[in-house]
């Protein structure tokens, strides 16, 4: 009887897999920039899609928005969280602590998204189109 795989064609896949995994831990595990830091970033807070303040994440605050609508979130540390909000879910403040590039914290009962973005530099070209 004819064997199907041989002991070699089994080491070729093994290293093949282990090449593979290797690969996609060594791309995935690496930030999209190594140089990005919190005075890079800052906190979009945008309500009823406006932009109502844009803060520094290098800097340590607590801000309240809403007249109506009462929502209090905290920038500490270079990450921002959600620590209070009249919604009935709750579920912004459930969401815990954000501090990468579009991670996002919504408050869907009171039209409003916390969104850290990177900071805009003034001559910088984002994209260049012909």
């Amino acid at each position: 009887m004819k064997k199907i795989f041989t002991k070699l064609d089994i080491f070729i896949w093994i290293i093949l897999l282990l090449l593979g995994l290797a690969l996609s831990f060594f791309i995935l595990g690496q930030p999209l920039s190594s140089e990005v830091t919190a005075s890079d970033l800052e906190l979009w807070v945008i309500e009823d899609n406006q932009v109502i303040g844009r803060y520094p994440l290098d800097q340590d605050t607590l801000v309240e928005v809403g007249e109506g609508a009462h929502n209090k979130f905290q920038i500490k540390g270079g990450r921002v969280s959600m620590v209070e909000a009249d919604c009935g879910d709750q579920t912004c403040v459930k969401m815990g602590e954000i501090s990468k590039i579009n991670e996002t914290i919504v408050c869907l009962p009171h039209k409003l998204v916390l969104k850290i973005s990177s900071k805009e530099k003034e001559g910088e070209v984002d994209i260049i189109a012909k």
